[in-house]
């Protein structure tokens, strides 16, 4: 089967997973209306660093790619999409690195709290489990 994701040229709409893990991470950024340079580092050293995305070069060209697609579709529709295409297994630690990118600038910001909030809720992650890994994350990014 052929992967139509960004990551082998421009598509029209989120349809692979990798593509779904960047895109939630884009609007996670984006939701409180300011793009912090640590943020959009943070991205793309998870990106570098995880081996889903070990062929994917160039970094920026691919989430440039990523964000015009999160630009296509509403809030509501880049998570929805996102969340089909990941696998349970795989979805909290998606959450735990939507956690560290934006909290990378060392602040959460009310509205990026929400939108946490509504990304816990779709990607059906128990509560106990969630304050684990935001606890194991507030660790590693003070040793930032």
């Amino acid at each position: 089967m052929k992967n139509k994701g960004c990551a082998y040229g421009k598509v029209d709409d989120i349809k692979t997973m990798d593509d779904a893990i960047t895109a939630i991470s884009i609007l996670a950024i984006s939701s409180d209306g300011k793009i912090s340079k640590k943020e959009v580092d943070m991205i793309e050293n998870m990106l570098r660093v995880s081996p889903i995305y070990e062929n994917i070069r160039p970094i920026k060209l691919y989430i440039d790619c990523v964000y015009n697609l999160v630009m296509k579709n509403t809030r509501d529709e880049v998570i929805k999409k996102s969340v089909k295409l990941i696998p349970e297994r795989l979805r909290p630690t998606v959450f735990g690195w939507i956690y560290m990118i934006v909290k990378s600038d060392k602040k959460l910001t009310q509205s990026e709290h929400r939108f946490m909030d509504e990304v816990f809720k779709e990607l059906k992650i128990n509560g106990n489990l969630a304050g684990k890994i935001k606890a194991v994350c507030e660790i590693l990014l003070r040793s930032e």
